[in-house]
C-alpha cells in the first residue's frame, strides 16, 4: 500500500509541474495575443497545479510512515 501511495503521489507531483510550465507557457502566448486554451485563464491552471502538488505533499508527509 505505501509503494502505491507512493507512486501515486510523485505521478501527481509531476503532473501538478507539467501544468504549473503549461500555466507559465499559456501566460507567454496570452502576452503575444494567443493562446492554446481562450477560455481557460493561465492563473486557474496554476491553481489546479497547486492543489495537485498539495494534495501530493500531504500524501507524502502524513499518509506515508517515515
Amino acid at each position: 500500500m505505501n509503494t502505491l501511495i507512493s507512486f501515486a503521489s510523485r505521478i501527481f507531483l509531476i503532473v501538478a509541474f507539467i501544468l504549473a510550465a503549461l500555466a507559465v507557457w499559456e501566460k507567454i502566448l496570452n502576452v503575444w495575443g494567443a493562446g492554446m486554451f481562450p477560455d481557460t485563464k493561465p492563473l486557474s491552471i496554476l491553481q489546479a497545479a497547486g492543489v495537485i502538488a498539495l494534495f501530493s505533499a500531504i500524501a507524502v508527509l502524513f499518509v506515508l510512515p517515515w
